[in-house]
């Protein structure tokens, strides 16, 4: 076993450094305190996502009519509007 090391064959003895210091504490000065504002749109933007957050994405009532309405023959959609749809939505293009 190694005993003890020396200078010799590139192996220097570890040196003892100082304590690194510890970076200065700095206290508020007393009555100062950090705080945030928001804008009166980002309080209403806050609001309606909350709203948001309580609606369910299926809206079960619309689609149990829709269903009634289909089973009865009763359901007569506004072709027209289903066309600009889908024109709008890109579903209708050339394929190439």
């Amino acid at each position: 076993m190694v005993e003890k090391i020396s200078g010799q064959n590139s192996i220097n003895p570890v040196i003892k450094q100082k304590p690194i210091r510890k970076p200065y504490e700095v206290t508020p000065p007393v009555g100062i305190t950090d705080e945030v504002s928001l804008s009166p749109f980002a309080k209403e933007l806050s609001r309606v996502m909350n709203e948001l957050e309580r609606v369910p994405e299926v809206r079960q009532d619309k689609v149990n009519d829709l269903r009634k309405q289909i089973a009865e023959g009763t359901y007569k959609p506004d072709l027209a509007k289903v066309a600009h749809s889908l024109l709008i939505a890109g579903l209708l293009r050339d394929e190439e």
